[in-house]
C-alpha cells in the first residue's frame, strides 16, 4: 500500500477493503507513511462507495482511531445535484499543554494558549486576523514536522 501511495504522490491515498458484515477496512497512505486519519479522504472513499457503487448507508469503516460512520444525506439537500454525507468519528480529549519556548518562538509569541489530542496540537491566536495573516514558512520547523499543527482564534 505505501508504494502505490508513493507513486500517487497525492496528499492522500485511501485503501478500502470489504468486511464479511458488510463493513469496512480503511486505512490512509501518504507518499511516505500511514496515517491515522484523514476525513477528507474517509469521504471520497465513502462517495465512491455510495454513489458509484451502490453500497447501502450508511458506511462504517473500521480504522485506526475506531470506527467512523459516513450516512448519505443527498435526499435532505436542497438542489437536486446536491450531494451531502454526514461523518461520525470518535472525539479524543484534549489536554492543555505548556506553550514552550520552541513554539513560542516558531509562532512569533501568537499563541496563547495550546492543547494537544493524540499526535495534534492546537494553537489559540489572538484574532482571526492573526491566524490569517501567519507566515506558514515558519511552521517548518522540527516541532512542526513531527506533530500536525492547527491554528484558531
Amino acid at each position: 500500500m505505501q508504494n502505490i501511495a508513493f507513486e500517487n504522490n497525492l496528499s492522500e491515498t485511501a485503501f478500502v477493503v470489504r468486511r464479511q458484515d458488510g463493513s469496512f477496512d480503511l486505512r490512509w497512505f501518504t507518499p511516505v507513511s500511514e496515517v491515522d486519519f484523514c476525513g477528507h479522504a474517509t469521504i471520497a472513499t465513502a462517495h465512491v462507495l455510495l454513489s458509484e457503487l451502490q453500497s447501502p448507508s450508511p458506511l462504517v469503516f473500521h480504522t485506526k482511531i475506531g470506527l467512523l460512520k459516513v450516512t448519505n444525506n443527498t435526499q435532505e439537500c436542497d438542489q437536486k445535484d446536491d450531494i451531502g454525507y454526514t461523518m461520525c468519528a470518535p472525539a479524543f480529549p484534549m489536554e492543555e499543554m505548556q506553550l514552550t519556548p520552541d513554539l513560542q518562538s516558531t509562532f512569533n509569541g501568537l499563541p496563547s494558549a495550546a492543547w494537544h489530542a493524540r499526535k495534534n496540537v492546537f494553537l489559540m491566536f489572538p484574532t482571526a486576523d492573526a491566524v490569517a495573516n501567519f507566515n506558514r514558512t515558519l511552521m517548518l520547523s522540527k516541532h512542526c514536522r513531527r506533530n500536525p499543527v492547527s491554528m484558531t482564534e
